[in-house]
């Protein structure tokens, strides 16, 4: 079945990082990524909700680094977030890293979500995070250089794979990306500062088939553990504010 092209990325601090490797890791579709420092899955919801009109058949949500530990509360969030959804073919959750010990309520609430939900699909950080440490930066969370590539393409590649499985191609004719980035990253030592995307980003070429990882054999509801695809030259966009800190207080998302 061909469906749009068209896939929108909904995420905090640690997506705004990868963000701009995903187009290279997912030919023959287009990105669309609204990412912001410190995003709780409540804004995320606010974020789908008044951009509606711009999402199609396809979408990725990284929310839940940022959480304040109420896993009822979580989880009656993701599934407002999947009734925001509804009608979306394939909506691709997205594991957090297990830093702190109530992230795994997190990831729990999200596998079990997947099984809940026939149009859900989960691809799993939290591994790949873990046989990889450095992939994040001092905090273990924020994302290292090589920790960007690795997730962008975790969540390109899976993703198209994943769409692939369902019987999901992308419309020929790719779009350029559009990229949301607000916030500013903050300084973890390791970790890869805000990047600032050009005004005008080229296109991933079209092609026939999704990108797969050629060692990938997840099912339709989990995340193939794969190396990431090679490092490509990253787009960089000026970010629209900073967030404040307090001194001892957990580093935000």
């Amino acid at each position: 079945m061909t469906v749009d092209q068209r896939v929108f990325f909904v995420g905090d601090s640690v997506m705004v990082a990868a963000a701009p490797k995903l187009p290279a890791a997912m030919a023959g579709w287009s990105v669309i990524a609204d990412a912001r420092v410190s995003r709780f899955l409540p804004e995320g919801i606010d974020v789908v909700r008044a951009r509606r009109g711009e999402i199609h058949d396809v979408v990725v949500v990284h929310l839940g680094n940022n959480y304040g530990g109420d896993e009822r509360g979580f989880r009656r969030q993701v599934d407002q977030m999947m009734a925001e959804l509804h009608g979306v073919r394939l909506v691709v959750w997205v594991t957090v890293a297990e830093d702190r010990p109530q992230q795994r309520e997190v990831n729990d609430v999200l596998r079990a979500a997947v099984a809940a939900y026939p149009n859900a699909a989960l691809l799993d950080w939290t591994p790949l995070w873990a046989a990889h440490r450095d992939y994040t930066g001092g905090d273990h969370l924020h994302l290292s250089a090589r920790g960007a590539t690795a997730l962008a393409g975790l969540m390109g590649s899976g993703t198209a794979l994943l769409a692939f499985q369902r019987g999901l191609a992308p419309a020929p004719g790719a779009l350029p990306p559009q990229f949301t980035l607000t916030g500013k990253i903050p300084a973890v030592p390791g970790a890869v500062p805000t990047p600032v995307i050009p005004s005008t980003t080229a296109a991933p070429p079209t092609t026939a088939a999704p990108s797969v990882p050629s060692s990938s054999a997840a099912p339709a509801t989990s995340a193939p553990t794969t190396s990431a695809p090679p490092s490509t030259a990253a787009p960089t966009t000026t970010p629209t504010a900073a967030p404040t800190t307090t001194p001892g207080a957990p580093v935000p998302g």
